[in-house]
């Protein structure tokens, strides 16, 4: 009797989840069609970089544009301010999202990444760290795959944080350093932080050629 229950409770637990996360999703995006959303991130209240941290925390492991919080942190607050704030999100986002990817959803994401990106899969697991870049690189897979495709693929949890949280501040801190620079109108903070942002995406698509016959030709052209 206890048998059957076993593989029922992945899908029951899957089940719960996603719809626990679909929920907190329109709840989000009923509140800022409904809402002034502008007000909630305005510098001046006290509960505006609160709110942008749990914004970027949770909002992104729901598919939303990473990109559009690394404009926020420079954009809408103080630089010196929103990249520490961004980067302690990010790695709470990023360990969140592995840990669901390396337990509750491990199964129902492998049987719907692996068709995409059998050759990955088919990398050794003890490379860990270039298996994280080389994910990292890969041009086309959105931030929150990536991060769900390497809790998956059960990368040690070290290297894949450390590497992840590397190659994202630097975007983060890129973006944001533009983002201030234009709005203030200060030519040289935007340089530097275009600077940062080329110089990190130079780094990917370098390490992404070197890698790239890892990669069958037909999974390639998927991504």
């Amino acid at each position: 009797m206890s048998e059957p229950e076993t593989p029922a409770k992945p899908k029951r637990t899957w089940l719960i989840g996603t719809l626990l996360l679909a929920a907190v999703a329109v709840g989000v995006w009923a509140a800022l069609a409904t809402g002034n959303w502008r007000d909630w991130l305005d510098p001046s209240s006290p509960w505006a970089l609160l709110i942008f941290a749990v914004l970027m925390t949770f909002l992104p492991m729901l598919g939303f544009p990473i990109s559009a919080f690394y404009v926020c942190a420079g954009a809408v607050f103080d630089p010196w301010k929103g990249i520490p704030v961004g980067l302690a999100c990010l790695a709470v986002n990023m360990s969140l999202s592995y840990a669901l990817a390396r337990t509750t959803w491990r199964e129902p994401l492998r049987r719907k990444f692996a068709p995409r990106w059998p050759a990955i899969f088919a990398l050794e697991e003890r490379d860990s760290l270039r298996l994280t870049i080389l994910i990292r690189a890969i041009p086309g897979i959105p931030y929150s795959v990536q991060n769900y495709l390497l809790g998956v693929l059960a990368t040690p949890f070290g290297p894949y944080l450390a590497l992840s949280l590397l190659i994202q501040g630097c975007f983060l801190s890129g973006v944001a350093l533009t983002s201030h620079g234009a709005i203030s109108q200060n030519g040289q903070v935007a340089v530097w932080g275009g600077l940062v942002v080329l110089v990190t995406i130079l780094g990917l698509r370098i390490t992404f050629k070197r890698r790239h016959a890892d990669l069958t030709p037909s999974d390639a052209g998927t991504t």
